[in-house]
């Protein structure tokens, strides 16, 4: 009798080192379908996140890896922006094959099918993702304000431009009206112009870009 009791509970033990197993393989199947994190453009004018300059991508993060070829044909970009695809992890980043037409709306969805590594499936579209793409470059303020006077005879003059510019570009369009001599420096979307010697006092200054 002793020996078939150690025997039922040496059985009983063994199932339930078995059925904790199970608990556990089940627990970490992934059942979750995978979402959309983030809809960002990779280059923005300036601070805002949905001012676009027109030669920027579009990058999708998903909560997870998902398979590439349903995610693609779930992308959804009004009106249509032609271009190649790649894959960083679960990042896709779709580069456009031309720049972006100026002042131009456009909203970004991915639609439902993307399907995660464990074949789950999502079933509604992604929340819209709306940007613009900026206009033509302009000078957006500078320092001093246009039509200053009593301007100090070494005082910098700052140009601060609506977006990021093609430096070689700008300098090369710069005209002094009288010319100067002077030193041209860039952080981010301002040009700033420094004169190497003061300049003349009571006299009238232009520069045209």
């Amino acid at each position: 009798m002793r020996n078939v009791a150690l025997r039922t509970i040496a059985v009983i033990a063994a199932g339930a080192v078995v059925l904790v197993a199970l608990l556990v393989v089940a627990s970490t199947v992934d059942a979750r379908a995978p979402e959309v994190l983030d809809i960002r453009i990779t280059q923005p004018s300036g601070d805002d996140p949905q001012l676009a300059l027109t030669t920027t991508s579009i990058e999708i993060t998903f909560s997870e890896q998902v398979i590439a070829e349903g995610a693609e044909e779930a992308l959804r970009i009004e009106p249509e922006i032609v271009g190649a695809i790649s894959w960083s992890g679960p990042t896709l980043t779709l580069t456009p094959d031309e720049a972006l037409p100026l002042e131009t709306a456009f909203t970004v969805r991915i639609g439902p099918g993307v399907t995660d590594l464990h074949g789950n499936r999502m079933s509604e579209t992604s929340e819209a993702f709306n940007f613009e793409t900026a206009g033509r470059p302009r000078v957006a303020a500078s320092v001093p304000e246009d039509g200053s006077t009593d301007v100090a005879l070494e005082e910098p003059i700052e140009l601060e431009f609506s977006s990021l510019m093609d430096t070689a570009s700008v300098e090369a369009a710069l005209r002094f009206a009288p010319r100067f001599p002077h030193e041209l420096r860039w952080s981010g979307e301002t040009l700033t112009i420094v004169p190497t010697s003061d300049l003349d006092p009571g006299r009238r200054y232009e520069i045209r870009i």
